[in-house]
């Protein structure tokens, strides 16, 4: 996050590369909206299997970052989003569900329930 695309390319990519090779299911976790300048190296990186989208305190939700989250699964990886329940529907609406792992909690089984039934009507592919 606190490096410069030119430094990340020169330092920090050659290693996940690296590391993407050696791994079995390289996972990037992609911690906040600074991180979107690395974006496109992290997606040129045939290995990576999945990229982690972390929510930031103090900035935008998920949704706002739709188009970066589009590119993530056009580019073939899959995408791990921690999200509040109420983010759910805006998601599954605008992604595919192919790859997709949303992490949310509920306070009760019967929420639960009801967030897996929602869930099951928006899910498409």
């Amino acid at each position: 996050m606190m490096i410069s695309n030119p430094l990340f390319k020169e330092f920090i990519l050659p290693e996940l590369q690296t590391q993407c090779r050696f791994l079995q299911y390289p996972l990037y976790h992609l911690d906040g909206a600074e991180q979107i300048r690395h974006l496109d190296d992290l997606l040129s990186i045939p290995e990576l299997r999945a990229i982690q989208w972390t929510q930031v305190a103090g900035q935008p939700p998920c949704m706002q970052y739709l188009p970066e989250l589009k590119r993530i699964q056009a580019a073939g990886k899959n995408l791990v989003i921690l999200v509040e329940p109420k983010q759910v529907e805006v998601l599954l609406e605008n992604l595919s569900s192919r790859g997709l792992l949303l992490v949310t909690t509920v306070p009760t089984v019967e929420d639960a329930e009801a967030l897996l039934r929602q869930a099951e009507k928006l899910t498409h592919d």
